[in-house]
């Protein structure tokens, strides 16, 4: 009996969630001026790009065609943005490219520079993932030279750290750390904590890479107090394992115990597979400077399984800038409304089967 409650509370949840989805797109497409159903379908797909993808995806299929609809290169531009970001944070880095690229385009043509400047940093990201370091690095620096026209000290501070992260990946540690202290200076000046945490991170990444290990820890600290501040637990869960790391190597290990128990809880707690994987390295690396090496061997074992589990193998071509541009068909943007309905026709037989169920049980 219980069980059965069970199944029902959870597949009535799902059920109420695809519903108010489908209900706040419906209510956003049906708003009369064009542009601001843009705008506000922009907004919520944007918010959903992390925790929920395919709705991300609907809301920025129905922005595409009222953008289309509204005549607006601008609006259109910020359409095909979110498209990229979206096909950006799944790896398909074709159809972000050409999504980028277009919006760009548009942005360039109505001289629209905060547009512009966003396409480029997101141009350089991607990039940066396909190993295209000069342009990357081409289109980080347009972006920041477009942003310090604009006096945006926040995007200024993003593209420094772009920048910074494509020096880290070249193994420029030295110019890498530049940068960032550079963008520390504009994200204290804007008492932006995110940015400021991220700042100090990445620099104690450089130092410990270098071995500047107590320099590296003050930095690391630093992080951690800011992303307390603002409650970020993945990112907490990444300076609990950096000052680990920093730990083992000073062999603190009794310290180091006490941050590994603590990223381990928030790993565990919000599935955080991405930091388990680094810190299964640190926890080899924790019994193997101590000498229990049978413990090192397993979690060393554990690393690298988590690690190749969590490898997405990407052999994009070298002619990715010529990839075909995926098509937005009338059908396409109409789907979530098909699938919404069989769906809800589904769940509204299945419920009243259970419920007839208990019902004549009753009697």
């Amino acid at each position: 009996m219980k069980i059965v409650l069970c199944i029902i509370s959870l597949f009535a949840v799902s059920l109420f969630k695809a519903q108010s989805t489908d209900s706040l797109l419906y209510q956003l497409t049906c708003i009369e001026n064009d542009t601001e159903s843009v705008n506000q379908l922009y907004g919520q797909g944007f918010s959903l790009r992390n925790t929920d993808p395919s709705s991300a995806q609907q809301f920025a299929d129905a922005c595409y065609k009222k953008a289309n609809k509204s005549g607006s290169a601008k609006h259109l531009a910020k359409a095909f943005n979110l498209l990229g970001i979206l096909n950006y944070k799944q790896n398909h880095y074709s159809e972000a490219l050409q999504f980028q690229t277009k919006a760009l385009k548009l942005n360039q043509s109505i001289n629209n520079l905060n547009g512009c400047a966003i396409n480029l940093s997101n141009l350089g990201n991607i990039y940066s993932d396909i190993n295209y370091f000069s342009l990357a690095e081409s289109s980080y620096l347009e972006a920041l030279q477009l942003n310090n026209k604009l006096g945006n000290t926040k995007e200024i501070t993003r593209c420094l750290i772009n920048i910074a992260a494509l020096n880290h990946t070249q193994k420029q540690n030295e110019i890498a750390v530049l940068n960032l202290k550079m963008a520390l200076i504009y994200a204290n000046n804007i008492g932006d904590y995110e940015l400021i945490a991220t700042c100090n991170n990445n620099i104690g990444v450089a130092l410990v890479e270098d071995n500047i290990l107590d320099t590296a820890l003050l930095y690391f600290q630093d992080a951690l107090k800011m992303r307390t501040i603002i409650d970020d637990e993945v990112d907490l869960a990444n300076s609990y394992i950096n000052i680990a790391n920093v730990l083992v190597k000073q062999k603190q290990f009794s310290e180091a115990q006490n941050y590994i128990s603590l990223a381990e809880n928030a790993c565990n707690t919000y599935q955080i597979l991405d930091e388990m994987v680094i810190l299964y390295q640190v926890k080899a690396d924790f019994y193997e400077a101590q000498s229990n090496f049978q413990l090192a061997n397993e979690f060393l074992k554990k690393h690298q399984h988590l690690k190749d589990s969590l490898t997405t193998i990407n052999n994009q071509p070298p002619e990715i800038i010529n990839a075909t541009q995926p098509e937005l068909t009338e059908n396409n943007q109409n789907l979530y409304s098909i699938k919404t309905v069989v769906f809800i026709t589904l769940a509204g037989i299945f419920l009243s089967t259970i419920i007839s169920y208990f019902l004549f049980r009753k009697k």
